[in-house]
């Protein structure tokens, strides 16, 4: 794939089982401007375990693109 240089947010879990440096690596080989961000009290499914931290990080992203 060729890389993204657009604007991207990468929200991960600190229990999510698939987020890994692997994982991250991957990613910013693809999307070398992603923003990482990680909520450490959630898994896999962020917006319904955190909604609203969840909410704090997108809307400041959406708000900066």
């Amino acid at each position: 794939l060729a890389a993204w240089a657009g604007a991207v947010l990468v929200i991960e879990g600190g229990r999510d089982a698939v987020a890994s440096e692997r994982a991250r690596a991957a990613l910013r080989t693809v999307f070398p401007q992603a923003r990482f961000h990680r909520i450490a009290d959630a898994g896999h499914g962020l917006a319904l375990e955190q909604p609203e931290e969840w909410l704090r990080i997108t809307s400041a992203f959406l708000r900066e693109a």
